[in-house]
């Protein structure tokens, strides 16, 4: 187990950070252990339906606003096969800060450019100035809104290349600045302090039994499903809990918000088959982790 998780590692260091050296850069090690007695005999039930091994809930929302579409769909851009082709120079560390003020949107990028490919400082505010402008022609076709975008807007470049976001490695890494699992992006990729969040991580836990990645899944499924079929729904809500021990299936509670022109009694009956129908399906949600169907950040 310890040689497989050291070497997948490596594997997908190597793969998503363009500009490491493996050995070398990194130190990897693991730390594999057994699980506490009550879960990994609750894991191992063998009942057919998994038993949740967490107390905790989870939360979704749908649609998404202009604002979290250009945030989101700005990172996906930039950190994009297709982009990295055209300019080499931007590394895998980007941070995306998106507000919406007075009708107006202001979008703030944080984007680590490699040392080794950025010629002087002229090259790198030319390089930025690509940034800004990729990002401003995708949120002209997102946003019916002015958009203004900055980057990197801690720059001094009076200072010369001491003044500048400049990396070896693309990353923040290696500066000790690694982050950790829990701080970052909530499950669907984005950090929303006007929405309700959990603040479980999805990474890190096991896709069979553990809510605090299942269920975020689930409560999306859910909110994406009611939104997209034709109730006349225009914004929805979903929050799970769970119970320690209890089937997956059988939620400690489940709540709903919707928002509606429309009777919300003409749409109980579905709102609740829908649940219905994403719940018995939990059984079968890891096999959508294994095939990537699930995009957790």
């Amino acid at each position: 187990m310890g040689k497989f998780a050291v070497r997948h590692t490596k594997q997908w260091l190597s793969d998503t950070l363009r500009y490491i050296e493996l050995p070398g850069d990194f130190i990897i090690d693991y730390k594999i252990r057994s699980g506490s007695t009550d879960l990994v005999g609750s894991f191992g039930e063998g009942t057919g339906i998994p038993r949740a091994n967490d107390t905790s809930f989870a939360v979704a929302y749908a649609p998404m606003t202009e604002t979290e579409r250009i945030v989101l769909q700005s990172e996906q851009l930039l950190n994009s096969e297709h982009f990295k082709a055209s300019l080499p120079q931007v590394g895998e560390d980007i941070k995306i800060m998106g507000v919406r003020q007075n009708g107006d949107i202001g979008i703030t990028v944080a984007a680590a450019l490699i040392s080794t490919l950025t010629e002087n400082v002229g090259h790198y505010l030319d390089v930025k100035r690509k940034i800004a402008d990729a990002v401003t022609e995708l949120a002209a076709q997102i946003a019916s809104k002015k958009v203004a975008v900055d980057v990197n807007t801690a720059d001094m470049p009076e200072r010369g290349s001491d003044g500048c976001y400049l990396t070896v490695t693309g990353t923040s890494a290696e500066h000790g600045d690694d982050g950790q699992v829990g701080r970052g992006n909530r499950a669907n990729g984005l950090i929303t302090p006007f929405r309700p969040m959990t603040l479980e991580a999805a990474a890190g836990k096991n896709p069979i039994s553990h809510v605090g990645k299942t269920y975020n899944v689930a409560a999306q499924r859910i909110v994406d499903r009611l939104v997209q079929e034709d109730l006349g729904i225009s914004q929805a809500y979903c929050y799970l809990v769970s119970q320690i021990g209890k089937p997956i299936t059988e939620p400690h509670a489940v709540g709903l918000e919707i928002c509606t022109s429309g009777d919300v009694a003409d749409i109980e009956p579905r709102a609740a088959g829908i649940v219905e129908e994403v719940l018995a399906d939990m059984p079968n949600i890891w096999r959508g982790f294994l095939e990537r169907r699930y995009p957790l950040y």
